[in-house]
């Protein structure tokens, strides 16, 4: 086979710089066919990307489009709440949240709840208004002779004092200027030097309510008086027996000093009583006071508009409104039921004992069982007191425990002087009163739930007296009448349980003068309150009704009902 060159210049030869240049041409070639490359890469990679985020666009569309149709269907079963609204929500459920957690609590001194939260807002009043109260079978009109609250409250606005009570039972001077406590038996009121004939002023007063004696609520006060006479610039004040709490009687009406009062009594008839407006900034210028002998006509002069206030206690005279709008606040009429107990029981002497028993005892519910509409709770025999019992079973159970007390099938025991005790009261109640059988019933199963057991001793009341000056029993239940004053030495047999009550009671009774007085009754309710000396279950209330445009109650209580009487008045209506 013969040999055949394919290509004749492959072996020609060249120069050194024609290499170097066909190397150089080499290169270029190649940097510029990598290039292209490169550019070809990126290109397919960016074109890769962009595929791929436009595929999950889509997918994102299909979804949104997806949620889009579910919460289109939900729309059509479910009303749309607004942002605002939901937070109102919030704040409502943060609010009653801190609202119950207050409920459960340990003993503090707090304030007592007032029945009515909201005080009335400042409003204009109409000028030179008449008031039109109404009573149903008032005793009497007669201003020395009643024993109605609501009209001897008026009659202070008639008359002068020589001093006043305010609702912590802080002493204010209006006619007296001094008051000087020589002993319990001895007082010397001095008075102003502008006020003639004072001491006939005081004397005579105190002849008229002497004279109707049990028919005027001021006799107590003065009953005790052996004898007043005038004494250089003051007047000398002379018990029968040691009174430390007299300053706060020389609160009786001065029915002989009427010139600068507030109002005056310009009429009077068996049915009807007017007070008018004389040194006073109230809108008010005439109260009247009607006596109806027939609930119903006076419900019917209410609903007509004919009266502007009237008094109820009972459930029957309420319903008689109808659908007739108007306003109800509530006042302590006097009578509250009480826990006491035998200071000389073996356990009710325990302080944690009696503690465990306060904490345990759900009063809200009692009232609510016994009566709702026309009861309170009062702690304290004191009808002014901000002390105030909390219903704790965590603090009750807490309370035993920390004073080596141990739960023993559902009943605490404890050894005492070497003998092991079960937490186990006697319990006194008059089977004939259905009202303090329910309520001890009540009492029983909530001690119950603590650990205490309660045994309920049911007796006659024949037998019941006995029971009771024999001290057979650990506790029992009773109605106390409580008024204005913080007198409450008629119960030291049952609060005077031990020396610390003993001593503060000693210092009430060594009180120099009114200021001295005041800081000691004060600290009285204190040291009752720690002690657990008794434990108040319910006050009685009286609603006072009122008209919608009628205003200014943002106080009430037993005889301070018109307490703020310059704010109170018709409500001027706003022409819109």
């Amino acid at each position: 086979m013969s040999a055949q060159i394919i290509d004749p210049q492959r072996y020609k030869k060249t120069t050194r710089k024609e290499v170097e240049e066909k190397k150089k041409n080499n290169k270029i070639r190649y940097s510029t066919k990598k290039k292209k490359e490169n550019d070809l890469k990126y290109k397919k990679k960016k074109l890769d990307k962009i595929k791929k985020e436009k595929k999950k666009l889509e997918k994102d569309n299909e979804k949104t489009i997806k949620k889009e149709q579910q919460y289109t269907k939900v729309k059509k079963n479910k009303v749309y709440i607004p942002t605002f609204v939901k937070v109102c929500i919030v704040i409502v459920l943060i609010v009653a949240i801190g609202f119950l957690s207050r409920k459960i609590v340990s003993f503090e001194n707090i304030p007592i709840l007032s029945v009515f939260s909201n005080k009335d807002s400042k409003v204009e009043l109409e000028n030179d208004y008449n008031l039109k109260l109404g009573i149903s079978k008032l005793d009497t009109t007669d201003v020395l002779a009643t024993k109605n609250i609501v009209l001897n409250e008026l009659n202070l606005f008639s008359s002068n004092q020589l001093i006043k009570i305010n609702n912590n039972y802080e002493i204010e001077y209006n006619l007296a200027t001094k008051i000087e406590k020589v002993n319990n038996k001895e007082y010397l009121v001095y008075l102003d030097t502008n006020l003639n004939k004072g001491f006939e002023c005081i004397n005579n007063s105190i002849q008229k309510i002497t004279k109707n004696k049990d028919n005027n609520v001021y006799y107590k006060n003065i009953e005790n008086i052996k004898e007043v006479a005038k004494e250089n610039d003051y007047i000398r004040f002379s018990l029968k027996e040691d009174d430390p709490y007299f300053i706060y009687k020389l609160d009786f009406p001065l029915s002989e000093n009427t010139i600068d009062t507030m109002y005056q009594i310009n009429s009077k008839n068996e049915n009807k009583i007017n007070f008018l407006r004389t040194n006073s900034d109230s809108k008010v210028k005439n109260i009247s006071l009607t006596n109806y002998t027939d609930t119903d006509d006076m419900v019917k002069d209410f609903r007509d508009d004919k009266i502007d206030i009237f008094f109820a206690s009972s459930d029957s005279i309420m319903q008689l409104i109808g659908k007739h709008e108007y306003n109800v606040k509530k006042y302590r009429d006097g009578e509250n039921l009480f826990l006491f107990g035998n200071k000389n029981s073996e356990l009710y002497k325990l302080t944690e004992v009696r503690k465990a028993l306060a904490y345990s005892i759900k009063r809200e519910d009692i009232i609510k069982e016994v009566n709702n509409s026309f009861s309170e709770l009062i702690d304290l025999p004191f009808i002014y007191s901000d002390i105030k019992y909390k219903y704790d079973i965590y603090g009750a159970e807490n309370e035993l425990l920390s004073n080596g007390w141990k739960k023993e099938n559902g009943v605490y025991t404890k050894e005492i002087n070497g003998v092991k005790k079960k937490l186990e009261l006697s319990f006194l109640v008059n089977d004939e009163d259905s009202v303090k059988k329910k309520v001890a019933e009540n009492i029983k199963k909530m001690a119950q739930n603590v650990g205490i057991k309660i045994n309920i001793n049911k007796v006659k009341s024949k037998d019941f007296e006995k029971n009771l000056k024999d001290k057979k029993y650990d506790i029992i239940l009773a109605d106390v009448y409580i008024n204005q004053y913080p007198d409450i030495r008629f119960l030291n047999e049952y609060v005077n349980i031990n020396d610390n009550i003993n001593n503060a009671f000693e210092t009430v009774n060594n009180s120099k003068d009114k200021e001295e007085l005041e800081k000691n009754i004060s600290a009285l309710q204190d040291t009752m309150s720690s002690e657990i000396a008794c434990i108040g279950i319910l006050a009685r209330n009286t609603n006072m009704v009122y008209q919608k445009y009628i205003t200014g109650f943002d106080y009430t209580n037993y005889m301070m009902i018109f307490n703020n009487l310059n704010n109170i008045g018709k409500i001027v209506k706003k022409e819109e």
